[in-house]
């Protein structure tokens, strides 16, 4: 999948402004065809170097930063097929691209003498793709740091796939084990029960409906990172500061 640039809009709203937000949307969007009612979980696995280059380029507001992680949507339980993504973010540009991958090829991922395993599976394009994590993951010596699950509920514009509009709830994290890819057990809240996060995603220019239903409802754009959020619970970070030491390395054992 190739890069396509678009905007995010990030909110923090309580259950109940979510539910009146959701109801307006009906004769604009449709739900998500993932997931029970367009509501399903989203599990993912974080990618950083030890010392945290990608989280300190959020929080310092580098205009131009990315991360690497690796998704999977669906039910909680051992994962078998996983999407390996990189998000740019240049200024207000979000950029993003993936690629799939059977879960017994991961150990793999960032070794290149087992370049052919990967490239094998991937279309041209994704192969491109593939190369950008490989670069990274030998600049930064990239590591799994942490793993982060929540339950989303998605909505498409109607006839105009440009305009998504999500709503995360149950967000929870757990530091990374030995065994990556295992149900992780140890999962902690990131937020309140009483705060979801909604964003409203557009390659382009968000509809003037959209900004309306948003004002009318008192929402507040907010700089939110789930990332950065439970890498700031798990490691209890206060301000810019972190002690960490960890061996540089380009390896990891899922």
């Amino acid at each position: 999948m190739l890069f396509h640039p678009r905007y995010e809009l990030k909110y923090i709203v309580s259950p109940s402004v979510a539910h009146v937000i959701e109801g307006k949307l009906i004769g604009h969007c449709e739900l998500d065809s993932h997931g029970q009612e367009g509501s399903y979980i989203n599990e993912t696995l974080y990618f950083d170097s030890p010392q945290l280059a990608f989280f300190f380029h959020k929080i310092e507001g580098v205009k131009l930063r990315r991360k690497v992680r690796i998704r999977r949507h669906g039910d909680t339980g051992p994962w078998e097929r996983v999407f390996v993504e990189i998000k740019r973010r240049n200024g207000q540009y979000i950029e993003k691209a993936r690629f799939s991958l059977p879960t017994h090829l991961l150990p793999f991922l960032f070794d290149p003498s087992q370049r052919g395993k990967i490239v094998y599976t991937l279309t041209q394009a994704e192969v491109q793709v593939y190369n950008e994590v490989i670069s990274l993951a030998q600049l930064y010596y990239l590591r799994p740091v942490i793993f982060i699950r929540y339950q989303r509920k998605a909505f498409w514009a109607q006839g105009d796939e440009r305009l998504r509009i999500t709503f995360d709830s149950d967000l929870s994290f757990d530091v990374v084990n030995q065994n990556c890819l295992s149900p992780l057990e140890n999962t902690q809240r990131m937020l309140g029960g009483d705060h979801i996060v909604m964003e409203i995603k557009a390659n382009g220019r968000v509809p003037f409906w959209v900004l309306e239903l948003i004002q009318e409802c008192g929402c507040r754009m907010v700089r939110f990172s789930k990332y950065c959020l439970g890498i700031q619970r798990a490691q209890g970070l206060r301000g810019m500061h972190l002690n960490y030491s960890g061996k540089e390395t380009t390896t990891w054992t899922p």
